[in-house]
């Protein structure tokens, strides 16, 4: 496997880019994608992984792009600390 390395809030990373089948329902609805998307190395080392510097909690990181190619309404609630998606 090809190690690459990337640059995120001026913190080198090193990742993996690997093929992923990305699926998301809303209970009523279901649709997926296959996406190139980067395996970051270390993911849970807060020294070398700058995309959980901003949010230690943080499981993944996606992009925009998936609300556009799934149709995806993203909805962020500040109290509960929660998000919910509904597919459109």
């Amino acid at each position: 496997m090809v190690v690459r390395r990337g640059l995120h809030l001026g913190w080198i990373y090193h990742f993996y880019p690997c093929l992923m089948k990305i699926g998301i329902t809303d209970g009523e609805k279901r649709r997926c994608l296959e996406k190139f998307v980067e395996g970051v190395e270390d993911w849970n080392n807060l020294s070398r992984n700058p995309y959980k510097i901003v949010n230690p909690k943080r499981e993944g990181f996606i992009g925009r792009d998936i609300m556009l190619n799934l149709l995806v309404k993203i909805t962020l609630d500040p109290v509960s600390k929660e998000s919910t998606w509904e597919l459109l």
